[in-house]
C-alpha cells in the first residue's frame, strides 16, 4: 500500500509540461505548407528564382526541425 501511495505521489509531484508551444508551431507549419501549396497551384513559375527556392526550403526545414525539437523536449 505504501509503495502504491509513493508511486502515485511521485507521478503527481512532477508537473506536466505545456504542449501549447508545440501545437502553435505545428499550426504555423501547417499553415506555411498550405500557403506554399496554394501559391504553387496558381503560379507556374513558383519559386521564380533559385534564391527564392533556397529561402523557402530553409524556412520549411527550420520549421520542421523546430517542431521535431519541441516534440522531443515535451515527450
Amino acid at each position: 500500500m505504501l509503495h502504491a501511495f509513493l508511486t502515485l505521489a511521485a507521478e503527481t509531484a512532477t508537473p506536466e509540461k505545456s504542449k501549447t508551444p508545440f501545437y502553435i508551431l505545428g499550426c504555423v507549419f501547417g499553415g506555411w505548407a498550405i500557403i506554399l501549396f496554394l501559391i504553387g497551384q496558381k503560379s507556374e513559375t513558383f519559386p521564380s528564382s533559385p534564391g527564392q527556392a533556397r529561402v523557402l526550403g530553409a524556412v520549411s526545414v527550420a520549421l520542421a526541425v523546430a517542431c521535431g525539437a519541441l516534440a522531443v523536449s515535451l515527450a
